[in-house]
């Protein structure tokens, strides 16, 4: 059974007694790595979001916005400039801690990541322990499992279609470190833009910069690919981490939608005055009766 923990209630990301049993199974290094791209990516999601949110806010929000141009144009800029230096550490095959090397390390120790799963999953219903680890399949692996997927499709479409629920593969470690380097594979081209960005705009003064749209037209990259790079890391940094320690982590912090809230919120507020306004014009008070 998974447990949930909140942040608050770890120690250096795992309780005393799992972080003993971890270090004896030789993997609290491994876990400690996890740890440190988890965060990295749990923080460039969140900016992501925020950041999609401003990007919408002028057209669901367009008077709250103009009554403080400066500060949700300036936010925007930092938002941008924060996520695109977190996301591009992530996969800076140049760092001693990225997500490549990660998964390298894995591969490294698949044999005691198969053992520790077989210790924390072993009274799950119908365990495996040949094929020990229940892998739900991303939408870009599901092309190399497609006899599951095609069977649990055809299931689907018996009780009515609609639903795509997640198709789990049972594997062993080295099977889904395989199939995680397939994917980092895959991201080879938005991985380039990604450094590309970050080299000429974000990390130095290229003069580059100097014509940005003309530099975004020669190497794209929109906040729905940034996405992409974002889950492939929480998807390795969350799955490997419960494999290890049996605690599911979130993908996102609660109240991330907050700022949409505030955003709300503004808005009430700007009723409230227009509505002062539209009184003290008429000559009423300026709180109307209800």
């Amino acid at each position: 059974m998974v447990e949930v923990y909140s942040k608050s209630d770890l120690i250096h990301g795992l309780l005393p007694d799992l972080a003993a049993e971890v270090e004896q199974a030789g993997l609290l290094d491994l876990v400690a790595h996890c740890d440190f791209l988890y965060q990295q990516a749990l923080s460039a999601n969140v900016e992501l979001v925020i950041l999609r949110v401003l990007q919408d806010a002028p057209k669901r929000f367009g008077r709250d916005v103009l009554c403080a141009p400066w500060f949700f144009g300036y936010t925007r800029m930092a938002l941008v400039d924060s996520c695109f230096m977190n996301c591009a550490r992530l996969f800076d095959d140049g760092s001693d801690i990225w997500v490549g090397g990660f998964i390298k390390n894995c591969g490294k120790m698949a044999g005691e990541i198969d053992g520790r799963v077989r210790d924390v999953y072993s009274d799950r219903p119908s365990f495996d322990s040949e094929k020990p680890i229940r892998h739900p399949l991303a939408a870009q692996e599901e092309m190399f499992y497609q006899d599951e997927v095609d069977a649990q499709r055809d299931i689907e479409l018996l009780f009515g279609g609609g639903r795509h629920e997640p198709v789990y593969v049972g594997m062993d470690a080295g099977a889904l470190i395989e199939l995680w380097q397939k994917r980092l594979s895959g991201l080879g081209k938005l991985r380039n833009s990604l450094r590309t960005h970050r080299n000429k705009v974000f990390a130095h003064s290229d003069s580059d910069a100097l014509d940005y749209d003309r530099f975004v037209e020669q190497y794209p990259l929109t906040y729905a690919e940034m996405q992409r790079l974002i889950d492939f890391v929480s998807d390795v940094t969350i799955e490997m981490y419960a494999l290890i320690t049996g605690v599911e982590r979130q993908r996102s912090p609660r109240g991330i939608d907050d700022v949409l809230g505030l955003l709300k919120y503004v808005d009430a507020g700007m009723e409230a005055v227009e509505q002062r306004f539209a009184n003290f014009q008429a000559g009423r008070p300026a709180i109307a009766d209800s």
